[in-house]
Formats: structure tokens, sequence, C-alpha cells
């Protein structure tokens, strides 16, 4: 029953893509948001445990990462990531 189930979907609405990256800039956030993390750390971790200075860094490398990349993304139109082709998958 299932094969005849499976086969009755509707696939049109799968698709696939190829995204490319550019290492070059995508390392440079990555290393600018380890020394802005680092920074905040030691602005914002004074007289803090290390559980709680590991959680500070943590916090403050993905937010400075996802915002660095939307506005290179967004903004500068430098794009870290880039769809090249979309296309249907079966």
């Amino acid at each position: 029953m299932i094969p005849i189930l499976l086969g009755n979907l509707d696939h049109s609405w799968h698709y696939a893509g190829w995204i490319s990256v550019d290492m070059r800039l995508l390392v440079f956030l990555l290393m600018l948001s380890i020394v802005g993390s680092v920074g905040a750390t030691a602005i914002l971790g004074r007289d803090r445990s290390k559980a709680e200075l590991g959680a500070i860094f943590i916090i403050a490398f993905w937010a400075l990462l996802v915002s660095l990349v939307l506005v290179f993304n967004q903004l500068a139109g430098y794009p870290v990531f880039m769809v090249d082709a979309l296309f249907p998958f079966p």
C-alpha cells in the first residue's frame, strides 16, 4: 500500500540547487566574530565563573556571525552564500 501512496504524490514542488560559498569572506567573518566575542566576554565577564564565560562567548560568537552574514548578504551586496542554480528534482 505504501508504494501506491508514494507513487500518487505530486513531486512538482521538489527543487534542488547549487549553493556557492565565498570561503575567504566566511573565514574573515569567523575571525571577526571570534575577536568580537572575546571582546564581549572580556567586557561582560568580570568576576564570573568559567561556565558563564563560555556561555557569553558562545552566544556572542553566534550572534555576531549571524548578524555579519546577514549584513553582508543583504545590505552590502557581497554574499557569503549564493544560490547559483535552482532546478526541479524528480
